[in-house]
């Protein structure tokens, strides 16, 4: 498995986690997470 952490502004609050798919893939999942700051994890 292989994994890419991503660090950029975001435009607005993230309050918790989100899940999404991909479905044209069926193997790739992109998980947004809160951080404490302006800037969204992914």
């Amino acid at each position: 498995m292989e994994k890419i952490t991503l660090t950029m502004p975001a435009s607005r609050a993230l309050s918790g986690k989100a899940l999404a798919g991909v479905v044209g893939s069926g193997d790739m999942e992109v998980l947004f997470a809160a951080e404490p700051g302006p800037d969204v994890n992914h």
